[in-house]
């Protein structure tokens, strides 16, 4: 079963969020985290082979809506085992790093009886727009569209009116 036919079933089963941070941009690894553990093991998510280590992050504003400027999410992962504030520190506070979020059902998760890779709602890219907070406790960031970075500009390249089509003008029209 599909997770487009999964999500319309009276019986849902439990929403999984995975998180990747590619850093790698800017000389750092990649990092994986979820603030799931898999049902069945208690500990850290496994999904397409990857491991998600699981520990407490929470989110917010990645809602869009139709009118109005773009969403500008915040992250705070938990800072208590240091796990990766050296990272941070080390690189730039991780600005411009790749945040990715995945999401899909518990049953879909590696080790599961209908364990599928390929089942999950749409992927959403974001890149770290700064560091809000880093305390013991907390590290926050503030994420931004990709559409929203500073010096991105639509289009991404200069159109001519000549350079369409083959020749100049439209000769084969006539």
């Amino acid at each position: 079963m599909t997770i487009a036919q999964q999500i319309i079933q009276p019986q849902l089963g439990a929403w999984v969020d995975l998180y990747t941070i590619d850093a790698t941009s800017l000389g750092a690894g990649v990092y994986y985290f979820t603030p799931n553990t898999d049902p069945l093991t208690g500990s850290s998510v496994s999904f397409g082979g990857q491991v998600y280590t699981a520990m407490p992050i929470s989110s917010s504003g990645f809602e869009a809506n139709a009118e109005g400027s773009l969403p500008r999410p915040t992250v705070s992962i938990s800072n208590v085992n240091k796990f990766i504030q050296p990272y941070i520190l080390q690189y730039s506070y991780f600005v411009g790093a790749k945040f990715i979020r995945t999401r899909t059902l518990d049953i879909f998760l590696d080790g599961h009886p209908n364990a599928d890779s390929t089942q999950f709602m749409p992927q959403q890219l974001w890149y770290v727009d700064s560091l809000s907070a880093m305390t013991k406790q907390l590290i926050t960031f503030s994420l931004v569209s990709p559409l929203d970075r500073p010096g991105v500009k639509l289009p991404g390249r200069q159109i001519l009116r000549d350079n369409g089509f083959p020749g100049a003008g439209f000769p084969y029209l006539s």
